[in-house]
C-alpha cells in the first residue's frame, strides 16, 4: 500500500515521459502484490538470490502462477496473460522503474524504523549499503531527487506511511485486524478490477484506483 502511494508521487513527476502509462504501474503493482502473497514466507535475501538466476526465477514464478491461476482466471485471459508476461520480462522500462523505485523507497522507510530501534542488529550495515546503492540507481527519476531534497514531500509520504500503524475501527473487534493503509489498497485494487470488468475507459479505471488508494487519507489527522 505504501509502495503504491509512493509510486503515485514518483509517477506525477514522470507522467509526461515517453511511454509512461498509469495502467501499467497499477497492474504491475497488483501483480507484485499477488506474487508476494504467495511468497510471503520467503525471506527477502533468499528471494533476491533466486532473482539473480533467470531460470530459477522463472521456475519460481511458474509455481506462483500455478498457485494463483484458479483465483485470477475469472479476471479474463488478457489479465492472466499480462500477469504471466510481467514476470517473464527482465527489462526495466520507465513504468517498471517508477514502481521499483517506489518499492525501494518504501523498503528504506521501513528499514530506518528498524535501524533506529536496533542499530546493532544482524546485517544492518550490509542492508544499509545495499539500499544506498539502490538509491543511486534511481537518481535519474526526478521524484527520487525531489524526495531527497524537499522535507515537505517526504512528510507527505511519511504521513501516508503512518496509516499502516492505525487500526480500522480500533474499538470494535475485527477479524483479521485491518490497518487503514492496507484497507485503502484493497479498495483501490477492487475499484480498478471492477472498473475493468465493467468496461470503463482507461482514465476512469485509473481515477477509480487512485481515488480508492487515497479515500481514507484524512484519517491520518482525524482518526
Amino acid at each position: 500500500a505504501h509502495k503504491m502511494v509512493i509510486a503515485y508521487v514518483l509517477g506525477k513527476y514522470q507522467e509526461q515521459s515517453e511511454g509512461f502509462d498509469w495502467r501499467d504501474i497499477i497492474e504491475a503493482g497488483i501483480f507484485e502484490y499477488l506474487q508476494r502473497l504467495v511468497l510471503t514466507d520467503l525471506k527477502p535475501q533468499v528471494f533476491y538470490k533466486i532473482k539473480e538466476d533467470p531460470t530459477r526465477y522463472q521456475q519460481l514464478n511458474n509455481w506462483v502462477y500455478s498457485e494463483l491461476s484458479g483465483v485470477i482466471s475469472p479476471l479474463g485471459e488478457d489479465f492472466c496473460r499480462r500477469f504471466g508476461e510481467y514476470f517473464s520480462d527482465p527489462s526495466e522500462p520507465m513504468n517498471r522503474r517508477v514502481l521499483h523505485a517506489a518499492h525501494f523507497f518504501a523498503t528504506k522507510w521501513e528499514f530506518e524504523i528498524i535501524r533506529r530501534a536496533n542499530p546493532e542488529g544482524h546485517e544492518m550495515e550490509r542492508i544499509l549499503a545495499r539500499l544506498d546503492a539502490q538509491q543511486e540507481h534511481y537518481y535519474d527519476l526526478k521524484g527520487i531527487r525531489e524526495l531527497a531534497l524537499y522535507p515537505s514531500l517526504r512528510s507527505f509520504v511519511d504521513l501516508c506511511g503512518l496509516l499502516r500503524f492505525q487500526v480500522r475501527w480500533s474499538h470494535v473487534h475485527r477479524v483479521p485486524r485491518t490497518s487503514v493503509l492496507g484497507h485503502m489498497l484493497i479498495v483501490a485494487m477492487m475499484s480498478y478490477l471492477m472498473s475493468v470488468e465493467a468496461g470503463a475507459c482507461p482514465r476512469r479505471c485509473i481515477n477509480n484506483y487512485f481515488t480508492g488508494l487515497f479515500h481514507d487519507l484524512p484519517e491520518a489527522l482525524t482518526r
